[in-house]
C-alpha cells in the first residue's frame, strides 16, 4: 500500500506540479516534499485541505488510498443545478432531501409491517401491544408553514385501534410549534368541516398546508400555533381554491404540549 508520501507525490506528477510550485500553493517557502519523504514533518489538516482542492481529490484518498468513486451524470446534473439555487433554496432543497431520506428510512422499517406482531410491543411506548394498535398510511409531508406540495408514498404508521385518522402526513417547519414539531408524523381524519380553531389539512390553491382554520366574517384566516409565523389571510371575495381535506387528530404527546399553551 502506498504511504501518504507517496500519494501527494502520485498526485503533483500527474498535474505537473513540481515540489517548489505545490509548497508556493501552500503558502510555504520551500518544497514540503523532501521533508514529507524523511519523515521530519508531515503535512497539518489546513495543507491537507488545501491539497485536496488543488489535486481535486478526497482526503480519504490522501490519508488512506481509498480510490475516490466517480460521480454519475445524475449526481453531476444535480451538483450543477444546486449551485445555481440562492443559499435559501439550497437549505429548502436540503430539508425536502432530509425528509425524503426520513421517508425511505420510515418504508424500509414498517415493510410488511403485518408480518411483524413484535415492533408494535418493541418500539412504541404508546401502545401496549399490537392488539390496541392498527396501521394508516403516511402519504407524504405537509406544511407546517408556507403551503407546499404533498405526495404518495406506499409507508405505513401505527395509530391506536380506536383512532378515527385514515392517514398520516409528515410535518415540515416549524409554523404549528410547539405543538407540531417539525418531522413528526400528523394523523388526519377525512372530513370537510371544520370549526373555528380546529387545526385541519387545507388545501389553498393547490398546495398543501396544516393550520388552524377560522372563518371571520368574509374571510378565511390559517393561523399558526407558532406566534411569530403571521397567518395567511384570503377573501372570500377574491373567490380563492380553498378546500377542507381533514381535521388533525393530535397525538398523545401533541395534545400535551397542546394543553400547556
Amino acid at each position: 500500500m502506498s504511504t501518504l508520501y507517496e500519494r501527494i507525490f502520485i498526485c503533483s506528477t500527474q498535474l505537473g506540479i513540481t515540489g517548489n510550485k505545490l509548497g508556493e500553493l501552500l503558502g510555504l517557502k520551500k518544497s514540503p516534499l523532501t521533508d514529507w519523504k524523511n519523515g521530519k514533518s508531515k503535512p497539518t489538516l489546513d495543507q491537507l485541505e488545501k491539497m485536496c482542492d488543488i489535486f481535486a481529490t478526497s482526503a480519504d484518498y490522501l490519508l488512506f488510498g481509498h480510490e475516490m468513486r466517480k460521480s454519475t451524470e445524475t449526481e453531476n446534473k444535480f451538483y450543477n443545478l444546486f449551485d445555481m439555487l440562492s443559499d435559501a433554496d439550497q437549505e429548502e432543497i436540503a430539508e425536502i432531501m432530509k425528509l425524503k431520506i426520513r421517508l425511505h428510512n420510515v418504508k424500509n422499517s414498517f415493510y410488511d409491517i403485518s408480518n411483524q406482531s413484535s415492533y408494535v410491543a418493541e418500539n412504541t411506548t404508546q401502545y401496549q401491544t399490537s392488539r390496541s394498535a392498527k396501521t394508516i398510511p403516511i402519504l407524504g409531508y405537509v406544511a407546517a408553514g408556507a403551503p407546499i406540495s404533498s405526495y404518495e408514498n406506499e409507508i405505513n404508521t401505527i395509530v391506536p385501534e380506536n383512532s378515527k385518522a385514515a392517514y398520516a402526513l409528515i410535518a415540515k417547519g416549524n409554523s404549528m410549534e410547539p405543538v407540531i414539531m417539525n418531522g413528526e408524523n400528523i394523523e388526519v381524519i377525512s372530513q370537510c368541516e371544520l370549526e373555528n380553531g380546529e387545526i385541519g389539512i387545507i388545501k389553498l390553491n393547490g398546495e398543501i398546508t396544516c393550520k388552524c382554520f377560522y372563518i371571520e366574517g368574509n374571510q378565511y384566516e390559517l393561523r399558526s400555533l407558532n406566534p411569530d409565523i403571521a397567518p395567511i389571510i384570503v377573501s372570500k371575495e377574491s373567490q380563492p381554491e380553498l378546500q377542507i381535506v381533514g381535521k388533525v387528530a393530535l397525538t398523545n404527546n401533541q395534545q400535551k404540549r397542546y394543553n400547556a399553551l
